[in-house]
C-alpha cells in the first residue's frame, strides 16, 4: 500500500467540518476531525523498496495535544499545525516486519533485522516548513471552495517527502554487517 493520492486527499478534505466552537472531551472538534483526517490518509504510508512492506501509525494523540490550545484553523494557526506535524511525527512508528529485504538496492536484496527505524530529521524539517508555506498561501485560495484548497496538497506533499533512516544488520555471508539504508515515503 502508499500514501493516499493527492486527488484523495483533495476530496476527503472537502468533506470535512473544520470550522466550530464546539468541543468534545475539552478538544475542538475541528482539531478532532483534521487529526481524524491525517490519520485516514497516512494509514497506508509505507517506505519504497522493501519487502514486507513497513506499517506506520500516526500518533493522533501528540498531533491532537500540540493543537489543542489552538482557537482558529490555519493559516492563522500555521505554526501551531507545523510544530503538531513535527511532534507527531517524531512520535509516530514505522514498523518493519523481521526478516526484511530491500528490493532493488542489491542483487540478491538483503535480507536484515532491524534495530531502529526513524524518521529523517532533514525531511521532518522539509515537512515542517512546507506547512509553514500555507502562510504565504492568499486567504482567497486558502479558505475558498474545499475541494480547491490548497492546504491538503501542501500536507500530503509534506508526508510525501518524508525519509526514514533504518539501521539494523544485514545477512551478508560469511560476516553479518551493519546495516543503514535511508528509504523514502511511498
Amino acid at each position: 500500500m502508499a500514501l493516499k493520492s493527492e486527488s484523495d486527499w483533495k476530496s476527503e478534505y472537502a468533506k470535512l467540518e473544520l470550522v466550530s466552537d464546539q468541543k468534545e472531551n475539552g478538544v475542538f472538534v475541528w482539531i478532532t476531525n483534521l487529526a481524524n483526517y491525517i490519520e485516514d490518509m497516512v494509514k497506508d504510508m509505507t517506505l519504497k523498496s522493501y519487502s514486507p512492506p513497513p506499517t506506520f501509525t500516526f500518533n493522533k494523540t501528540t498531533f491532537i495535544s500540540t493543537l489543542g490550545a489552538t482557537t482558529v484553523i490555519p493559516p492563522n494557526g500555521v505554526a501551531t499545525l507545523s510544530s503538531a506535524f513535527n511532534l507527531a511525527l517524531g512520535a509516530s512508528t514505522m514498523l518493519l516486519t523481521f526478516p526484511c529485504d530491500t528490493t532493488g538496492t542489491s542483487s540478491p536484496a538483503t535480507t536484515f533485522s532491524v534495530g531502529v527505524t526513524t524518521v529523517l530529521p532533514t525531511s521532518l524539517t522539509q515537512g515542517a516548513q512546507a506547512i509553514l508555506g500555507l502562510a504565504e498561501i492568499p486567504e482567497e485560495e486558502f479558505t475558498s471552495k474545499a475541494e480547491d484548497s490548497k492546504f491538503p496538497i501542501i500536507l500530503r506533499e509534506a508526508f510525501a517527502g518524508l525519509q526514514y533512516t533504518t539501521i539494523g544488520s544485514n545477512s551478508v555471508t560469511p560476516t553479518v554487517q551493519p546495516f543503514t539504508d535511508v528509504a523514502e515515503v511511498e
